[in-house]
């Protein structure tokens, strides 16, 4: 049988070695023949605290000090001699029988079945109850009870109810499952502050050996410490620690903290030895072209009077330093020199662009103007004078440009008088007056903006057409219209040119055509292909540009690559110059050593 009757300090409990179970209720797999009669009639006896006899009834939860009526009869009938059940005792119904005798009931709080005394309402003595507001407090309690016992990490779960089941604390949780989890969290609190105080202690005893580290001033950088082991073995604060493993990983600390010290200490002194060399090549003035053969006997007498030692070596890799950053300056001061230049020229370009525009308003730039009839007015003006010699755009050019937009203009004009004669029947004889030409043009509401001035300019073209033919004209003969039919290409160019986002050289005309057949030049043309061809024409321009803008970019690459080039190569001559003179010093030293001078050279 599986249960078994344990007795610690008088007190009983029941111990299952097949599940581990521990109860201090009685299993029923042990009730005598009596005790299961008892249970028939729902009544069943304990023990309480003082231990004093009480009867519990297992279907109405009623608690009583005195023997139940039904236990009683029960009692009776198994003692009577008429009922087969033998001889009774001497003192009667009263005396107690074999299982009474045998058995012993504790009162507690944990075990038993759901229907516990103390779960309903008792008519026991309330103050040997134990009750808890939560169940933190009962945790709490369960807690302390391990503490008390002294449960550390290395205990199992059953080492722990060997040790607890006879506590009362023990029962306070009800759960057996809960009981566990509540010491597997126990445990692992106790771990996690054992490790925690382990590191603790480790930190104290490594700060401990590093301090102590600090008065041996005979541990360099790179002491080893098979050199020191056995000296600090002597140590009291070492010997206090057991473990090699550990004293050699302090050690190893601090040797690499004075390994960090020391490297940093030697960079500050090689740098400020180079701010040293530096200031000196300051103060010599030396500049981007400096060469390093000038450079250096001046860096070595002033060295040399200074009380400094410095190699060869050492001084060239200052001065390589010194001369790539004076060249980086250089060359960041001839940019911003560049673009100062760049933004003055379009400051320049844009005042003498206003200067002719000025002109034009005024009437003293048209579409028939010359240079040299525009030169007298503004070569005294000092926009014009800031203008001239300038990269880009010449004034020039730029003269060019604004006549050309008065030309479009007077084409567009004149294609304008010219649709209005063909639509009026205009015709204009060699002696056709100006005035009744004007007159019969101006009736026409589209002529508002043409001036007199053009109007009569557009006339004598006219005239001089009809003059020249012997008769009279408007502009229809083939080379007018061819005259027309270029003009209208031009316009229709310009409007091309005009557009934003502008035209790239990887466009076709389909990709344009939509975006320029609603606009005046393009209906002025009078069939696709002479549209085509303006466009074909702009992208010719563009090819042009781009192949010129190329060639500048190959030839400032070439420049710029030639001179980075001869950099280079003038750099590379003089380190092979100065590693020559380096090996030429050092092979002469090594013969004054072995007693060989340069004496004559000997011919066979």
């Amino acid at each position: 049988m599986p249960w078994q009757e344990v007795e610690d300090n008088g007190a009983v409990y029941y111990y299952n070695t097949e599940t581990l179970e521990t109860t201090w209720d009685k299993p029923e797999e042990l009730f005598t023949d009596l005790e299961r009669a008892f249970l028939e009639v729902n009544w069943r006896k304990y023990v309480a605290d003082g231990g004093h006899h009480y009867w519990y009834n297992s279907h109405t939860g009623q608690s009583v000090w005195e023997t139940p009526p039904e236990v009683e009869r029960i009692i009776n009938e198994r003692s009577n001699p008429s009922t087969g059940a033998g001889p009774g005792p001497a003192n009667g119904g009263h005396a107690p029988s074999t299982a009474e005798s045998s058995e012993k009931y504790v009162f507690t709080s944990g075990p038993g079945t759901e229907n516990h005394p103390f779960a309903s309402q008792s008519l026991l003595n309330p103050s040997h109850e134990r009750w808890y507001k939560s169940k933190e407090d009962a945790i709490e309690d369960y807690q302390e009870m391990l503490e008390q016992v002294g449960v550390n990490i290395s205990w199992s779960w059953t080492d722990a109810m060997k040790a607890l089941v006879t506590k009362p604390e023990y029962w306070i949780i009800k759960d057996p499952l809960r009981r566990q989890e509540i010491f597997n969290d126990y445990v692992r609190q106790k771990d996690t502050e054992q490790r925690k105080a382990r590191k603790e202690q480790m930190a104290a005893r490594r700060n401990d050996m590093l301090n102590q580290l600090k008065t041996y001033p005979d541990i360099k950088y790179y002491t080893k410490w098979r050199t020191v082991k056995d000296q600090l073995a002597e140590d009291a604060v070492f010997s206090s620690v057991e473990d090699e493993r550990e004293r050699r990983a302090a050690f190893t600390v601090y040797v690499n903290q004075l390994r960090k010290d020391h490297e940093k200490s030697q960079q500050e002194k090689q740098q400020a030895r180079m701010e040293h060399l530096e200031t000196l090549f300051a103060e010599l003035k030396f500049d981007a072209f400096t060469k390093w053969d000038d450079a250096y006997q001046r860096v070595k007498q002033e060295v040399e009077g200074d009380g400094e030692e410095y190699c060869d070596l050492e001084i060239m890799r200052a001065f390589d330093q010194f001369i790539k950053h004076l060249e980086r300056q250089l060359n960041e001061q001839r940019q911003q020199e560049r673009r100062a230049i760049k933004r003055q020229e379009r400051k320049n370009r844009a005042a003498f662009v206003e200067l002719l525009q000025e002109l034009r308003s005024s009437g003293k730039i048209t579409a028939f103007s010359q240079w040299k009839e525009i030169h007298p007015l503004i070569k005294d003006d000092e926009r014009y004078i800031n203008a001239v010699g300038q990269t880009g755009s010449s004034p020039l050019e730029l003269f060019w440009d604004v006549v050309e937009e008065e030309e479009r203009k007077l084409r567009s004009q004149r294609e304008m008088v010219y649709d209005i004669m063909a639509e009026r029947h205009v015709v204009v004889a060699k002696d056709l007056k100006f005035e009744k030409f004007r007159d019969m043009i101006r009736q026409d509401s589209r002529v508002e903006g043409i001036d007199d001035t053009t109007l009569e300019r557009i006339f004598s073209k006219l005239v001089h057409s009809a003059q020249r033919k012997g008769g009279h004209g408007h502009g229809d003969d083939r080379h007018a219209e061819e005259r027309r039919l270029r003009r209208n290409q031009d316009a229709l160019r310009y409007v091309i040119k005009d557009l934003d986002p502008p035209v790239r050289l990887n466009d076709t005309w389909e990709d344009v055509k939509g975006r320029i057949d609603k606009t005046e030049e393009y209906l002025a043309l009078p069939d696709e292909g002479s549209r085509r061809y303006a466009f074909e024409k702009h992208l010719r321009r563009l090819k042009e540009k781009e192949q010129d803008r190329d060639r500048d970019r190959d030839r400032d690459r070439d420049r710029d690559r030639d001179r980075d080039r001869e950099r280079v190569r003038d750099r590379e001559r003089r380190r092979r110059e100065e590693e020559r003179k380096l090996r030429d010093s050092e092979r002469e030293a090594k013969n004054k050593l072995r007693g060989l001078d340069k004496g004559p050279v000997l011919e066979y």
